[in-house]
């Protein structure tokens, strides 16, 4: 074997040190990734629930009133409206339950 055929063989000896080098690193990086992926996912609560109470506004349908909804956070969020001619609104007094939404008066 000449010196330039020892050159040629060295170098795909080389090139496959490096491609199974690379293949090995990507894989432990994917392996690592799916630890820490599983990791991150059993820290998360497996249900979460929103209770949706409210207390309704006094008085006959359409009436202004003002609803307190309970937040995930623990806090209550108030909504108040005036202006109870819609039917919207009626069936919103009639179900017990009431939901601000934007553009509603």
């Amino acid at each position: 074997m000449d010196a330039s055929n020892r050159d040629v063989l060295s170098a795909v000896v080389a090139r496959r040190r490096g491609r199974a080098r690379l293949r090995s690193a990507a894989l432990a990086l994917g392996a690592a990734s799916l630890v820490a992926a599983g990791a991150i996912a059993s820290t998360l609560p497996a249900r979460v629930t929103h209770p949706a109470t409210s207390t309704p506004a006094a008085g006959p349908a359409g009436a202004a009133g003002t609803a307190v909804h309970s937040t995930s956070g623990g806090s209550a969020a108030t909504a108040s409206g005036s202006s109870g001619a819609g039917p919207a609104s009626a069936r919103a007094a009639a179900s017990g339950t009431s939901h601000a939404a934007s553009g509603d008066s």
